[in-house]
């Protein structure tokens, strides 16, 4: 799950703005197996879902995107994942962070030349969950293996 930290990613028209994504995609800042990342918490680490992300908005908090990792997790060619390269979830805990993870993305060379079909992906299936609604979240706990 991702902090949202401005309501103008959450559209009139009920969907999340394309802008979060092309903002939070970033190269890894050391060498690593992998080409993109996307930060994010893991649900089953976090203690406080509500408290966690109001101590880390410095404004507004704006609600949570959400997805279970079966569906981040892709090779690439699935007939609904169509990313041509692989993704997956990692737990990457940080001095503070406890909870700190990362979607990421194997094998774009030129992540530039991936990254609106990242975006275009994740748009499809990323839920949403505004800040009045933390219980939803908290409710999917009891479903984590």
């Amino acid at each position: 799950m991702r902090v949202l930290t401005d309501k103008r990613y959450w559209t009139k028209n009920n969907e999340l703005h394309y802008k979060i994504f092309h903002k939070a995609l970033a190269r890894p800042d050391t060498p690593q197996e992998y080409s993109l990342e996307l930060s994010g918490k893991a649900l089953s680490k976090t203690k406080d879902i509500e408290k966690e992300a109001k101590d880390f908005c410095k404004r507004d908090f704006a609600g949570h995107i959400f997805q279970t990792v079966e569906n981040l997790r892709s090779e690439g060619i699935e007939a609904l994942k169509v990313l041509g390269c692989r993704s997956d979830v990692m737990y990457t805990p940080l001095e503070g962070n406890p909870a700190h993870s990362d979607l990421v993305f194997f094998g774009p060379d030129d992540p530039e030349k991936w990254e609106q079909r990242i975006v275009d992906w994740l748009q499809e299936f990323i839920q949403y969950a505004s800040p009045t609604n933390c219980h939803m979240l908290e409710a999917l706990r009891g479903k984590i293996k």
